[in-house]
């Protein structure tokens, strides 16, 4: 466990953003819910609150890198709470209308995004070079069960009232505003970088064999999921199922990505033991295929064949809940590890590439329920997750067969 003082107050002050982040998801649009009836506007509030993803991760990695990781995460987490506590006022006084909830929804988006990009690249600083895988698997970690406590926790304080949640949001920014206000500088100092044009992260990223290759699997697989949570809510909608069967099965994920991350740190001796089980037969060289075992041991080529796994997962049990649910935590503890050597792989570059590679994931994060709803619109269900398994099983082979291809996926191979 990363145990220095330094790494302890970046990571409460991480989940307390976090949690705030996640409740906030909620909460935008329950507030325009409550505001007015239609579904523009609840839309354009969603879309404030996410497109900055979109257009702001490269300005925010020059940002970083300019100005340290420490002081930018600090003053845009007091911008947060700042923003949010006028909100409250806003609201308190009755002057609150829904071209203002769509300008808060967008700065607060803006900010979100800096505040990730500085957050990444702070964790590493705060902890030994030896210790740094570590502690950003308990950084991810904690991230997954943000998201297993925020979105419930968001619904629960907005039935209190609808003032409350956004009361709690302030004082969530505004504590871990104070906690990093109070760590010292030379967290600041070991995360500042010469100053870089705004393009230098993409030509990096791109030049970089193995964050190049991770950037693209993470966003195919991200799209992937979002077309898969998008069939499971269109399923559940055609059979009337209760909204709290919903709930559970989208926080699987979260329950997969808790256990990915604290098995990281582990991955080495669990291959071990893996190779101890299946022995020097067929199954051993399945799983050696399959990115478990030998020197092209692959978290990032275990998330392809597991996202793949998923989705037949669905289609041989024909769509049932257990089989999104059993799919979900699948996903999400492979995606627990990936994220783990991708951001271990990260901690070594500038923040701009950082920037970068999180707007080429996200994308497909905003793209994902578009290209969803599209297919639904046009072809059954059914279909739709044979499309998903057939461009994933096609991807998972090529990363497998292709010797290119595969080592690109393993940090140890990529740079030979």
């Amino acid at each position: 466990m990363a145990d220095s003082p330094g790494f302890k107050g970046v990571l409460w002050a991480s989940g307390s953003s976090l949690l705030s982040t996640r409740t906030l998801n909620v909460t935008y649009p329950l507030l325009a819910v409550a505001l007015t009836d239609s579904p523009a506007w609840i839309g354009w509030v969603m879309f404030a609150s996410t497109v900055p993803g979109l257009l702001c991760y490269i300005p925010a990695g020059a940002l970083v890198d300019r100005l340290g990781a420490r002081r930018v995460l600090a003053w845009s987490e007091t911008a947060r709470a700042i923003l949010i506590g006028c909100l409250c006022v806003a609201m308190a006084s009755g002057v609150l209308g829904l071209w203002h909830l769509v300008v808060v929804a967008l700065v607060e988006g803006v900010l979100c995004v800096i505040s990730n990009v500085a957050e990444t690249a702070l964790v590493p600083t705060t902890v030994s070079s030896d210790r740094v895988d570590t502690a950003l698997s308990t950084h991810e970690a904690m991230t997954h069960a943000t998201v297993l406590l925020g979105r419930p926790l968001g619904g629960l304080l907005h039935g209190i009232g609808v003032l409350v949640p956004f009361l709690a949001n302030a004082a969530m920014f505004a504590v871990a505003a104070i906690m990093l206000h109070r760590l010292p500088d030379r967290h600041q100092e070991r995360t500042r970088k010469s100053p870089a044009q705004l393009g230098a992260g993409l030509a990096e990223l791109w030049r970089n064999r193995f964050l190049r290759s991770a950037t693209l699997v993470t966003a195919c697989t991200n799209l992937m999921v979002q077309c898969l949570i998008v069939v499971l809510l269109i399923t559940a909608s055609r059979e009337r199922l209760p909204p709290l069967y919903v709930g559970a099965v989208l926080a699987c994920p979260g329950l997969g990505g808790i256990v990915g991350a604290f098995m990281a740190p582990r991955r080495h001796a669990i291959s071990q033991c893996i190779g101890a089980w299946a022995g020097e037969g067929r199954m051993s060289r399945l799983f050696a295929r399959a990115g478990l075992l030998g020197d092209g041991r692959s978290t990032m080529l275990l998330l392809v064949w597991a996202c793949a796994a998923g989705v037949l997962l669905t289609l041989v049990f024909r769509q049932s809940f257990l089989s999104f649910a059993g799919a979900l935590v699948v996903v999400g503890l492979a995606g627990g590890l990936s994220n783990v050597t991708v951001r271990t792989a990260l901690s070594r570059e500038p923040a701009r590439v950082t920037a970068a590679s999180r707007l080429g994931s996200y994308s497909a994060v905003v793209l994902g329920p578009v290209l969803g709803s599209l297919l639904l619109m046009h072809v059954e269900p059914a279909v739709v997750l044979a499309i998903l398994a057939g461009g994933m099983l096609i991807l998972a082979g090529l990363f497998t067969v292709v010797p290119t291809f595969r080592r690109s996926l393993s940090p140890r191979e990529a740079g030979r």
